[in-house]
């Protein structure tokens, strides 16, 4: 069980730095809570901000996005930017701040209908902030239990998810259980990791097969999907069978052939056919006999 943060801990921590680039205030905020800077502006003299006045900037931005009845890629970038990124840096939020920004997003959008179109962007966007802290933290109970309730309320919510906020779009027009399936492949595939790293392989390999099937539907739908998450998750599942000795050392090069095949077919990024090349050349040297020859030629390749 997580243990329960104290106030401190909470709260993001106080820096000397320019005023609050939106209020234009250099002290704490009308709550008494203090300016931050937790993206990557740096310097004495870049400015800082109080959450309540990013909170408030990001809140004009929905809004906007929800009265205007915009695109589908606007919500995208009205529900999703000025929650995650800082404007002036273009980078993420980090650690307290992003958490602060995600919930505060979760209850201004609360009062739209279970299937609005930026009510399931905000829900997207807190299990990419719960992913982040699957992925780097150790004690992840609770931020487990939160990922895979907001992961189920997506998919009771997919069937009349509105797509389209002019109302007259069929949300089948845009693929509805990709989309669902697409935003899920991140936080299952953290929930995998968090699991394996506490040496739960068997729910892990669990959690990454089924990463793998929701990554299969979103790309048979053309929804995009990054290449490097396949690779991530058969990587990993690859070890945990091999861990387990479910997957035997031929069985392994199979598999590995099959998937250098696809990166190159698909022109993927030069890193991953690297990489793949690599590992590709280990498990050849553990086969019996082992391989060696095509190994060195790989090694060469890389």
């Amino acid at each position: 069980m997580a243990s329960e943060a104290t106030d401190d801990e909470a709260k993001p921590p106080t820096l000397v730095c320019a005023p609050c680039w939106i209020c234009l205030e250099d002290g704490p905020d009308d709550n008494g809570e203090p300016l931050v800077r937790d993206c990557a502006c740096r310097g004495e003299t870049s400015a800082g901000y109080h959450v309540s006045c990013i909170i408030d900037y990001a809140k004009v931005k929905t809004n906007q996005a929800i009265d205007l009845r915009e695109t589908q890629q606007k919500v995208v970038e009205a529900v999703h930017d000025p929650w995650k990124y800082c404007p002036n840096c273009q980078q993420p939020y980090m650690g307290v701040v992003s958490l602060q920004l995600v919930k505060a997003l979760l209850d201004h959008t609360k009062h739209l209908p279970e299937s609005h179109y930026v009510r399931f962007r905000a829900r997207c966007l807190h299990l990419d902030t719960l992913s982040f802290q699957l992925s780097f933290s150790s004690d992840n109970h609770s931020v487990e239990v939160e990922a895979k309730a907001m992961l189920q309320t997506l998919e009771e919510n997919s069937s009349e998810l509105a797509v389209s906020l002019l109302g007259g779009t069929s949300a089948g027009d845009y693929h509805i259980k990709a989309l669902v399936a697409g935003e899920s492949v991140r936080p299952l595939t953290a929930l995998g990791m968090s699991k394996e790293r506490t040496g739960d392989v068997e729910s892990a390999a669990i959690l990454f097969k089924s990463a793998l099937e929701y990554l299969d539907v979103a790309e048979s739908s053309g929804y995009w999907c990054d290449g490097s998450q396949r690779d991530s998750i058969e990587r990993s599942l690859r070890t945990i069978k091999r861990e387990m000795g479910l997957i035997s050392p031929s069985e392994e090069v199979a598999e590995l052939r099959k998937n250098l095949k696809r990166l190159i077919q698909e022109n993927e990024d030069e890193m991953f056919i690297v990489l793949e090349k690599h590992n590709l050349a280990i498990a050849l040297m553990k086969t019996d006999p082992p391989q060696y020859f095509e190994a060195v030629k790989l090694i060469k390749e890389c």
